[in-house]
């Protein structure tokens, strides 16, 4: 006991997902960064660690051996990572749960290189315009191909976006796409 307030016994995982829903969560907007968060605490922080053990019980040493694994991966998914596990042990100082941070002196892993992405064949383009013909949004696929656009863009245009006297096309909006709904529309980044 420090000052005869006894310490508040949490898990890493308690910790972790504490933070998230009470603190993160509520001041997150949109649906794909909620998501950006959930995967990469699912996927890559949550698991390391053995849901039984104390948060207390964490070391540097663990959390470094965390974001190691993250070695090569998106610069996006690491620097991700590495704030929820720092923000994580904020709120456990925060909550009494730990005395010292042990998140401070953490060593960022070297990001992956970037992969070029090849452009479609003569052939994949004519097996995707076959395709699309038989598809009932198969207008979709063109207007992707065509005009460059990404999904949630595409899904965002409206017939009054179309300036048909000058052949053109104002992007304005964009719709988060999840596996729940299709109807956030936002402005664009």
């Amino acid at each position: 006991y420090i000052d005869g307030v006894k310490p508040r016994e949490m898990t890493f995982h308690q910790v972790v997902i504490e933070w998230f829903e009470t603190i993160k969560k509520p001041r997150i907007k949109k649906e794909g960064t909620l998501n950006n968060y959930r995967g990469v605490i699912n996927k890559h922080i949550l698991p390391y660690f053995p849901e039984q053990k104390l948060c207390r019980a964490i070391r540097r040493a663990d959390l470094q051996s965390c974001v190691d694994q993250l070695k090569g991966m998106n610069a996006n998914t690491i620097t991700l990572a590495m704030s929820i596990i720092k923000r994580s042990m904020e709120y456990a100082m925060s909550e009494g749960a730990i005395q010292r941070n042990p998140s401070e002196a953490l060593i960022r892993p070297l990001a992956g290189d970037s992969v070029e992405k090849d452009a479609f064949t003569d052939e994949q383009v004519a097996r995707l315009f076959k395709a699309a013909n038989n598809h009932p949004n198969g207008i979709l696929i063109y207007v992707l191909y065509y005009f460059g656009l990404r999904i949630g863009e595409a899904v965002g245009l409206r017939w009054g976006d179309f300036d048909w006297e000058r052949n053109m096309i104002h992007v304005e909006r964009q719709v988060e796409l999840s596996h729940k709904k299709a109807d956030a529309i936002s402005d664009l980044k």
